[in-house]
């Protein structure tokens, strides 16, 4: 499959894109289409190749179509005809013949296209409609949404612009919306436009998605044959709170779609249709009045995504500095071992699926906030004088896991002041996963290194670290783990917040995500964190490791006694990391050569291993989680996996207790020794 196209999606004039339009031909409706391969002319991109598929057999009716494409083409605007004879007696099906174009073109890296769109032979998409698209693209993927486009026609009677495509006015206070740059996004009831624009880094999503096939789409959605083949992703992974994955900006202040999304359905018939018929409820909706009243108080949520707004003092939001770079990396194939040789597969598969995927994720950016509310790890600015979630405490991947309340419910608990003196700064560390301690090692610990960029920037300020408090034992290993980290950083003081009261603080910084659980992570951010603890532990004799997982703890080792009395043959050192200080978590996974341990939080130490340190998991068949291969591969360990038999199935997955086959272990655990030539002292 070709690499998407990396140039840049912020002008339009690099685009290259590949438009196909549906054409049931009628010798009334030639007039719409050479509107719309006018302004698809006026596009102003790098190149573009037209396509129109029509079922006409008539030569007569194709010399008309060539006739008024001649006029249009030019040397970086190409227009061809696709005719397909074989569905004059099903037409309805002509709508789905693009989907071989997009098959062929997009697994052809010689064609390089940046942009798909596909439109009806009367629907015309404007170069504002593709700037917008462009821009707001990258605005609105944090969020996992899509820059959507809202249909119009002109009312002769009324005078006035009228929505085609929702029927009634909606009561805007109940939808879902999000920030981005200066706008605020909404969704529609019905998210139909007749047409649809795809970025090339979403094509492979979308060729691989239900949405693309005709018979599949079925199952998505039961909208009629020609309305499903230009739905694109608009019904694929679906964010929560949305109904659906398009959303539309608001003119600011108002409830009006903003221009720049509006495409003209040139008949202008569904507005001007007054019999009573099917269609008279189509059109009828002003595009000012398609929502109530933007004054009525907001019952769902407002999201808002750092990487998504301007930044400023109006704002709210300050860039600081970048802390960590994303960047791509290699996985090392795992080995892996399983009774069960379906699940083996399901693994790989899945494996295979992160590796293909070409993951795009935001730099690790610092921040400061100027005003919010913060219950738990959730943020709650004030950004734009408005009251946001920010999506980067509250992302799609954490949200079971967190209790983030509604404005509403926020508001009803009793708020806690946080002092805002002069002379401190603030910095909140923490994420969904900071009550657990292996994500706090991996998603929350490498955030400290702003407090580095923090001092530089304020050489003789006191700098305050805000942490959520989960459990006295865990809030300890914390605080140990900061004064290794921060060890060169002095005139620093570490305060636990109760994470079930809602404190409102003034002037805190705020370090966005170094990770997207369970596959993304940022290597840079955990390499300077092994570097950093690391640095001045001491180094114990080599070792062997075992890392036990006992009763009472969910998903123990059934045959652990077993298991720790053959290692402690070969010479391992059996270990339950329960009750160890950090420090001392730290030296045994840093001079281990080999550790065989269960699959669980104390396991992400491995971030402290050596280079090429021999990692053997132990987990319960039935539970593919890829964070630990992952996390090997940015730490360059060779890892491997056993999964072990089941007995209780009542359990969910992941809490399983299992047993471990000795031979199979012993065999991986030799292989292992003579392979880093170990000689027991």
């Amino acid at each position: 499959m070709m690499k998407p196209n990396s140039c840049s999606r912020n002008d339009i004039n690099k685009t290259k894109i590949l438009f196909c339009i549906t054409f049931l031909y009628s010798h009334q409706r030639i007039k719409y289409l050479f509107e719309v391969l006018s302004a698809a002319s006026e596009w102003g991109s790098e190149h573009i190749d037209c396509i129109i598929y029509t079922e006409t057999n008539d030569q007569s009716s194709i010399n008309s179509i060539y006739n008024i494409c001649e006029k249009l083409v030019k040397k970086n605007f190409t227009i061809s005809i696709s005719n397909h004879q074989d569905l004059l007696s099903r037409p309805r099906n002509l709508s789905w013949c693009h989907k071989n174009k997009i098959r062929e073109c997009f697994y052809d890296s010689k064609k390089n296209y940046t942009h798909f769109i596909y439109t009806e032979e009367s629907t015309r998409i404007t170069r504002l409609n593709i700037e917008y698209f462009i821009e707001f693209w990258d605005k609105l993927r944090p969020y996992g949404l899509l820059p959507g486009l809202v249909r119009y026609e002109y009312n002769d009677k009324e005078m006035d612009i009228f929505n085609i495509d929702q029927n009634g006015q909606q009561n805007i206070s109940d939808k879902a919306r999000v920030m981005a740059g200066d706008f605020e996004f909404v969704s529609l009831n019905v998210p139909y436009s007749g047409s649809f624009i795809i970025d090339s880094r979403d094509m492979n999503e979308y060729i691989l998605s239900k949405s693309f096939s005709m018979k599949d789409s079925k199952e998505v959605i039961p909208w009629g044959r020609p309305e499903r083949a230009s739905m694109g992703l608009t019904w694929e992974k679906i964010p929560q709170f949305f109904p659906s994955r398009i959303v539309i900006p608001l003119k600011n202040n108002t409830t009006t779609p903003d221009p720049m999304s509006w495409v003209h359905h040139l008949p202008n018939s569904y507005t001007n249709d007054y019999n009573d018929g099917p269609n008279y409820i189509l059109g009828k909706t002003r595009m000012s009045a398609i929502f109530q009243d933007i004054d009525q108080p907001l019952r769902a949520w407002r999201i808002a995504s750092c990487f998504c707004l301007s930044t400023g003092e109006k704002i709210g939001l300050e860039k600081v500095a970048i802390i960590y770079d994303s960047v791509p990396y290699f996985r090392e194939k795992p080995i892996l071992v399983a009774a069960d040789e379906k699940f083996i597969n399901e693994i790989k598969l899945t494996n295979q699926r992160i590796e293909k995927e070409a993951y795009e994720f935001q730099d690790s950016v610092l921040f400061k906030l100027k005003d919010l509310f913060l219950f738990g790890p959730v943020l709650y600015p004030i950004l734009n004088s408005k009251i946001c979630i920010l999506e980067e405490s509250y992302r799609r991947n954490d949200r079971s896991f967190v209790n983030a309340p509604t404005f509403l419910e926020l508001f009803n608990q009793k708020i806690y002041d946080e002092e805002n003196l002069e002379g401190v700064q603030k910095i909140f560390i923490g994420s969904a996963g900071s009550l657990n301690y292996g994500h706090w090692i991996t998603d929350d610990f490498p955030r400290l290194e702003a407090v580095y960029y923090i001092r530089e920037i304020y050489p003789n300020h006191h700098i305050q670290i805000i942490l959520n408090s989960f459990n006295p034992h865990l809030d300890k290993i914390k605080e140990e783990g900061i004064m290794i980290y921060l060890d060169k950083i002095n005139n620093f003081s570490i305060k636990f917040l109760d994470n079930k009261i809602l404190f409102n603080i003034k002037n805190i910084h705020y370090v966005t995500p170094v990770g997207f659980h369970p596959y993304i992570k940022y290597p840079s951010a955990l390499r300077k964190l092994h570097h950093r603890i690391t640095l001045n532990i001491h180094k114990n004799r080599s070792r062997l490791l075992f890392v036990s997982r006992q009763p009472p703890n969910t998903r123990y080792l059934v045959n652990h006694k077993e298991i720790e009395d053959i290692l402690s043959f070969l010479g391992f050192d059996i270990v339950t990391i329960n009750g160890n200080s950090f420090k001392e978590q730290v030296e045994s996974f840093h001079s281990a050569d080999i550790i065989v341990g269960c699959m669980g939080a104390s396991m992400s130490n491995i971030v402290f291993c050596k280079k090429s340190t021999e990692i053997i998991m132990l987990a319960p068949e039935g539970w593919v989680e890829p964070y630990y291969w992952d996390l090997a591969s940015v730490m360059n360990l060779n890892y491997s996996a056993i999964y072990g038999k089941v007995n209780d199935y009542s359990e969910p997955t992941h809490l399983r207790s299992y047993e471990i086959d000795t031979s199979i272990l012993m065999k991986l655990v030799n292989e292992k020794l003579s392979s880093i030539q170990y000689n027991k002292k």
